[in-house]
């Protein structure tokens, strides 16, 4: 007989492989492939996907393109963006039970009933932060502001007394570890440039980041209060932070320069990458992601 922790893994592995091979026939690569769509809808797809990707707008594929993300500085960047943000995140999630359970002398299932606040606080947070960020065209600053409420959160885990002010703190590491990845996996797919390039800088950042699933499951060892596991968390907050700070320096540099491109240096730069197609968002027409209102349509 399967022990219950087997069954654990049957019951919540098994509809994610039947859905992954159904999804496999049934989502299409492509608004041009997407039967669903009449001929009117699928223009019109096709024109919102072409304005809103400016001049990286390209569906072709080479393994030359590909294989360029890797001599790409913003993939490492980004990789590196992703593992900290999961080492911290991930921390939180495998341990939090554990972490409450320490604020008092609660009962098993006083425990998981405390986490469900955590996570509708955070489920808001995800919702909130994803619809102000999509709403002004902004990624960067709403991670620093995210992390910013995360290392007020670990602090107050820290170092405050009683339990009202612990689980406060909780929650707010739980709402900023969780908010940040929608935004943080939005940036990186807004500045890579062509369906190629962005496909491949996406696999490999997220297959990267994810290694700080592995980081986060060692970090909580020194129970009660966590402080060395808590600090490790910090830590991870505060290098991603300064990581975007210093990636958004960079975007708005070398946004300028491209503003001020003559006709000459534009053309050097498309001949140095060997076509348009492999320049991407490198082209000198493209912009990378910062700060922009986006108008509704009426």
């Amino acid at each position: 007989a399967l022990k219950e922790w087997q069954l654990l893994f049957l019951v919540e592995g098994l509809p994610n492989l039947i859905v992954a091979v159904l999804i496999w026939f049934m989502l299409p690569d492509s608004p041009e492939t997407a039967r669903f769509l009449t001929e009117d809808e699928r223009a019109y797809v096709l024109a919102r996907l072409k304005v809103d990707a400016g001049a990286s707008y390209d569906h072709s594929f080479s393994w030359a393109q590909l294989l360029s993300v890797l001599a790409d500085y913003k993939t490492w960047v980004y990789s590196l963006i992703y593992l900290s943000g999961t080492s911290a995140l991930q921390g939180v999630t495998y341990f939090l039970p554990t972490i409450i359970s320490g604020l008092g002398s609660f009962q098993n299932y006083v425990v998981q009933a405390l986490t469900i606040p955590v996570y509708a606080v955070a489920f808001l947070a995800i919702v909130l932060t994803s619809y102000t960020s999509d709403r002004y065209g902004d990624r960067s600053f709403h991670m620093i502001g995210i992390n910013l409420v995360g290392m007020v959160g670990f602090l107050l885990l820290m170092y405050a007394s009683g339990f009202g002010a612990t689980y406060f703190g909780a929650i707010l590491a739980t709402a900023s570890v969780y908010a940040n990845v929608s935004v943080k996996a939005a940036w990186f797919n807004n500045n890579f440039g062509g369906l190629t390039r962005r496909a491949a800088a996406t696999g490999l950042i997220v297959s990267l980041g994810t290694i700080g699933g592995a980081i986060g499951g060692q970090i909580y060892f020194d129970s009660p209060k966590y402080f060395h596991g808590h600090t490790i968390a910090i830590s991870c907050i505060a290098a991603q932070t300064a990581l975007v700070v210093g990636l958004r320096i960079l975007f708005v540099f070398t946004n300028s320069r491209r503003a001020t491109m003559s006709e000459e240096e534009k053309a050097a730069v498309v001949e140095r990458y060997g076509s348009v197609e492999m320049a991407g968002d490198r082209m000198p027409e493209y912009r990378y992601t910062l700060f922009v209102i986006i108008q509704s349509e009426n």
